[in-house]
């Protein structure tokens, strides 16, 4: 039998009130629509874990990210554990949390459009310009992605030429590579984008966007900063600069929109992180209500 997020709440008006006074609605309504949802869009994610897996630009978190989606259409859509014998109390949490996930995705992933669609409609001018590394190709060249960062640092510090702009280059160096993230990104914008380089400056110790954000606001020495990175990335890394006390704002640059689809769902996850204890306690609510409403 298959369900729907939307159907969620008629499941359990069935089981714990109604009996079934809606088990033909389930049917007739959400059964169809959930099997197509499901062979669309778990079809859709595949074809773009196969791309990415062509073109050689995916990773271990990316494959996981798949994966767990899957699982979790699975879960929502293919509910054979579902039955009158199942236990209804496991059953009513499986629910409650389903329907927290979902809303708690679409939340935030309203507000990452938002919040991008809102800076890019500001004037952004700043002295200071924080451009937040990524993986280097062969562990010393700058790839596609971190290109576009480094090129939407550049153009945004031109655009601020009155306030004399640093670009900070942050990114420390990884276990398989040759070279710190932030010198291949300085040798970049110097070499490649004529940039000066008496106008940049090197961080290349931190291993997180975290660091990049406590070691280059050191740099800056308590002004104001605006963070240059992919678009996927730029909400989270705005929370958590929020959290940290920063007065910064970030800019997201393009990302093939193969690569975006799946990012997305490991900053979902990046986002639930920054929370933890919150969605740990709103979890063993449902729980606890389903505990009570199962006696």
């Amino acid at each position: 039998m298959s369900f729907s997020i939307l159907a969620c709440p008629f499941i359990a008006l069935q089981m714990f009130f109604f009996n079934d006074v809606f088990f033909w609605a389930e049917i007739l309504v959400f059964e169809g629509i959930t099997t197509i949802f499901s062979f669309i869009f778990s079809s859709y994610l595949l074809y773009q874990l196969v791309k990415l897996w062509i073109h050689k630009t995916y990773t271990i978190s990316d494959f996981l990210s798949i994966v767990a989606v899957i699982c979790y259409l699975a879960l929502l859509i293919n509910f054979s554990i579902i039955n009158r014998g199942f236990n209804q109390r496991l059953l009513l949490f499986v629910l409650l949390s389903t329907v927290y996930l979902t809303v708690t995705f679409a939340n935030f992933f309203l507000s990452s459009l938002v919040y991008g669609l809102y800076i890019r409609f500001q004037n952004v001018q700043n002295r200071w310009f924080v451009c937040l590394g990524a993986g280097l190709l062969d562990g010393r060249f700058v790839g596609k992605l971190l290109a576009n960062r480094i090129k939407t640092a550049v153009s945004q510090a031109e655009k601020s030429k009155d306030l004399t702009p640093v670009i900070i280059f942050s990114g420390g160096q990884g276990a398989n590579e040759l070279v710190s993230e932030a010198s291949a990104m300085q040798k970049y914008a110097v070499e490649d984008l004529k940039f000066p380089l008496s106008c940049t400056l090197m961080e290349d110790r931190s291993r997180s966007t975290k660091e990049n954000l406590l070691f280059s606001a050191k740099l800056v020495e308590g002004d104001s900063f605006i963070f240059c990175t992919s678009d996927y990335h730029v909400f989270r890394a705005a929370l958590l600069a929020k959290k940290l006390g920063f007065n910064a704002n970030g800019i997201g640059c393009k990302t093939s929109f193969c690569y975006r689809t799946i990012a997305f769902l490991r900053e979902y996850v990046g986002v639930l992180a920054l929370n933890k204890k919150r969605h740990l306690i709103i979890l063993g609510l449902f729980l606890l209500i389903s505990i009570i409403l199962g006696i």
